[in-house]
């Protein structure tokens, strides 16, 4: 019996650590991306512009869980507009065409009133 390992052995070895590290270092990045993502919403100052929806949409989310991200689209007076994410409840409660107040934080919805 030979206690040795064979060049197979460390080779995939090696491969195991580089995937294993590849996979960490996405990881670290895309938790300090969100992080910064977060940070810079909440520096952001609270906003409350006339808006109108213009557009809805759904975004089924690539993972192993059925999740949807809901998103709207509202042009401000001057033609500017934003898309934001928003919660399942809040999305229904939106039409296309409709007038109010929306409040807002950097990227983060906060809020429609209807006009």
């Amino acid at each position: 019996m030979s206690l040795g390992l064979s060049l197979m052995d460390y080779v995939l070895s090696g491969l195991f650590a580089a995937a294993f590290l590849i996979v960490a270092i996405y990881c670290a990045a895309m938790a300090v991306t969100t992080i910064k993502h977060w940070k810079k919403n909440s520096h952001s100052p609270i906003q409350i512009v006339r808006a109108v929806v213009v557009d809805k949409r759904e975004a089924a989310a690539r993972n192993l869980e059925r999740n949807t991200g809901h998103f709207a689209t509202f042009e401000f007076d001057g033609g500017k507009r934003l898309e934001l994410s928003l919660i399942g409840t809040e999305y229904g409660m939106l039409a296309k065409g409709a007038r109010g107040r929306l409040t807002f934080q950097g990227s983060r919805y906060l809020g429609f009133e209807h006009i």
